[in-house]
């Protein structure tokens, strides 16, 4: 099967901007929950499940997930020994050899930073749920799951998850799949109703349409939201979807996808056929100063949205950008500072502040006339 063979081949460039993802948003995990000092209200314990981990490296010793996480964790020593916090990293496979291949990378546990464990265990990933049920949403947590197929996170799964507490989640699901195979009664089975979700999508925005099939299963009322970025593998598009019930969580992420893609934060292809020219000084010779097509939307929408005074601070104004996919500072401010040098808007208290100290001290919007 080839997911068994999946770690034999070595890791290519789409596994390692995967990877890359995950690395650098642990990172910004750990660094909310693990503080800076002695803190009350800082967590005893947090924890990181890898319900996927394969064998630890690909064939050529190249670090896969856990040794991304391992490698993480122990930037975080110094402030671990000093708060007395614990992380726990949980690794778990179906397989044998990939399990038995972990065990002993790990092995020896010495290695490990002061308050930190870790846990290996020859699991399926149902059963690595419930076998955490006690700890899941009690105790602050990254879930990585790197799934191979479908089948995993089912509608049932991912509403589960979506109700733990403090708990983020990123996952990978082979878009084009279920967008090929959607009438396909193995796809019926795990996916229902999916197909009316991804019917006439572009093949380059099929990822996108099941990042808002997931989004579509969140119960009513519950403040969950989603991301997506896309991977392209020639002509097949699949990918991460990141999931948080915090703003905090979707901004952080947001940081890390609009670093890898500096045009529209979610994928490492041109999904909307923009065609932008990457050099600087051929567009000024050209005078092109074209904007992604995305970029573009959204700041017609927000333009509007503060306008129609839907938008009445600069807390809503940021929260509209990072729910939109959207950085405020990078995307949201000059919207916002071109409407106030028109005369349309006036901010009370002073300047706009779209970075996340607005979300404490909000700022009343204005509006003028003309």
């Amino acid at each position: 099967m080839a997911n068994n063979n999946f770690f034999d081949r070595g890791f290519d460039d789409k596994t390692s901007i995967k990877l890359g993802l995950y690395e650098s948003y642990l990172f910004e995990f750990l660094g909310v929950w693990i503080a800076s000092s002695v803190r009350e209200r800082a967590p005893k314990e947090i924890d990181i499940y890898d319900f996927f981990a394969g064998p630890g490296v690909d064939s050529d010793g190249v670090p896969g997930s856990p040794m991304v996480a391992y490698e993480v964790i122990g930037k975080f020593a110094e402030r671990l020994s000093v708060t007395g916090q614990k992380v726990r990293l949980w690794l778990s496979d179906i397989d044998e050899k990939r399990v038995a291949s972990l065990k002993a990378l790990f092995s020896n546990k010495a290695e490990w930073p002061a308050n930190t464990s870790i846990e290996i265990h020859q699991m399926d990933f149902r059963d690595a749920l419930n076998a955490n049920r006690g700890r899941l949403g009690k105790v602050p947590a990254l879930i990585f799951a790197d799934q191979f197929g479908v089948k995993f996170i089912t509608p049932d799964i991912f509403r589960k998850l979506v109700a733990l507490k403090a708990t983020d989640l990123i996952f990978f699901i082979t878009s084009w799949t279920l967008n090929r195979f959607a009438d396909h009664d193995n796809i019926k089975k795990y996916h229902e109703g999916i197909g009316e979700h991804l019917k006439d999508a572009k093949a380059e925005h099929i990822h996108r349409k099941v990042k808002d099939y997931y989004q579509s299963l969140v119960p009513a009322g519950h403040q969950y939201h989603l991301a997506p970025f896309s991977l392209k593998k020639g002509p097949n598009v699949h990918g991460i979807i990141f999931g948080t019930s915090h703003i905090a969580g979707m901004r952080k992420f947001l940081n890390v996808a609009w670093k890898i893609d500096s045009d529209r934060g979610e994928a490492d292809f041109d999904i909307d056929d923009d065609r932008l020219i990457d050099d600087t000084h051929q567009m000024d010779m050209l005078g092109d100063d074209r904007r992604p097509k995305k970029v573009e939307m959204f700041q017609e929408e927000l333009k509007e949205a503060i306008i129609s005074g839907r938008l009445g601070s600069d807390k809503a104004v940021h929260e509209f950008s990072i729910y939109a996919g959207f950085l405020p500072v990078k995307h949201a401010k000059p919207v916002v500072d071109q409407l106030r040098k028109e005369g349309v808007l006036e901010i009370d208290g002073g300047g706009v502040r779209l970075s996340d100290a607005c979300c404490k001290e909000p700022r009343r919007f204005i509006l003028t006339a003309p």
